[in-house]
């Protein structure tokens, strides 16, 4: 969902969306970005992490080997 600020500019006010590509070739290789980021606490650094990729149409890797997520890893539980 989508509103209009005091600005006049669009804004994304409520929902969840992510935009997904995926090649399948030998092993997958997927991007992925979403305009608002991968946390709703203000106060995570991903709050709002992924919005500027989505303005400049960037992505994210995704990642699917076990060494790439391993050196990807920001925290493990």
């Amino acid at each position: 969902l989508y509103a209009r600020d005091r600005d006049g500019r669009w804004r994304g006010a409520a929902g969840d969306t992510v935009s997904l590509a995926v090649e399948f070739s030998d092993g997958p290789v997927a991007y992925s970005v979403s305009p608002s980021g991968q946390s709703s606490d203000p106060q995570s650094p991903h709050f709002n992490d992924q919005s500027k990729l989505f303005a400049e149409g960037q992505w994210k890797r995704l990642w699917f080997r076990e060494e790439d997520i391993t050196a990807n890893t920001e925290r493990a539980y």
